[in-house]
């Protein structure tokens, strides 16, 4: 059988109440370099582009095929003035 102990670190807690809290910029630069540190963040961001670039051709091919089955109300809605 194993047994774990604890050890104290010795911090007050009047230590780190003094130390500055972080940020959302302390936040957000953190992310980006963990982003930017992937090898593969590239063809993430290049496969996601092309993904949402398919679904939105998706949905205009379905909207241009079923046109004529639209009522007069919804085709009033896009028509110009």
């Amino acid at each position: 059988m194993t047994s774990t102990t604890t050890q104290q670190t010795g911090f007050s807690t009047a230590v780190r109440a003094a130390e500055p809290g972080a940020r959302f910029r302390d936040l957000l630069a953190a992310e980006w370099i963990k982003l930017w540190s992937l090898r593969s963040i590239s063809w993430a961001f290049g496969v996601s582009a092309l993904v949402i670039i398919a679904i939105n051709i998706s949905a205009a091919v379905a909207d241009y095929n079923n046109w004529p089955a639209c009522n007069e109300g919804i085709r009033a809605l896009f028509l110009p003035i």
